[in-house]
């Protein structure tokens, strides 16, 4: 009986925390999209059609920086931004020293 009461107060903990994560997990990505990141998302694990080409690559912007950088790259400091790709080219030049169009 006591195995049967702790087998089902730990699944009800465990729900709780499941929903609470993916309730998190919303707010993130709408606070995220409302920033103006771009976000790609894949829908599914398993091997996919697409090619690298087609997946956005991301890369990151500081606040009154005029390039744009890769992740990691020692000139990212302070407040930075996360877009795309495409959208860093058209509005910054990229970072000489970890070159993210390359």
């Amino acid at each position: 009986m006591l195995r049967l009461l702790f087998a089902v107060v730990t699944t009800v903990i465990l729900t709780l925390i499941s929903i609470r994560k993916k309730f998190l997990i919303k707010v993130l990505l709408g606070n995220m999209l409302n920033r103006g990141i771009d976000l790609v998302v894949k829908r599914d694990f398993g091997a996919s059609n697409r090619s690298e080409a087609d997946i956005a690559k991301v890369v990151y912007i500081t606040n009154g920086g005029s390039k744009f950088h890769q992740t990691g790259c020692r000139f990212l400091k302070g407040d930075i931004k996360a877009i795309s790709l495409e959208t860093a080219i058209e509005k910054y030049s990229p970072c000489g020293h970890c070159q993210p169009n390359s």
